[in-house]
């Protein structure tokens, strides 16, 4: 599923990561998709979201 900005065709994608604080905790990735707006160029943001995933590192082998 996608989305398309057809009033503003140009953008960016920006990432922040949060690794957790310990082996076996959530990690975190949040994205913010910014539409650059005509005629002036400024930003707005379009959409956000996070991805969520369990770190690998907390099994014993």
């Amino acid at each position: 599923m996608g989305t398309r900005d057809v009033d503003h065709p140009y953008g960016f994608a920006a990432f922040t990561v949060d690794p957790g604080r310990f082996p076996g905790d959530t990690a975190r990735m949040h994205a913010t998709y910014y539409s650059l707006d005509k005629p002036n160029g400024e930003l707005s943001v379009f959409e956000q979201f996070t991805l969520r995933r369990k770190r690998s590192d907390g099994h014993r082998h």
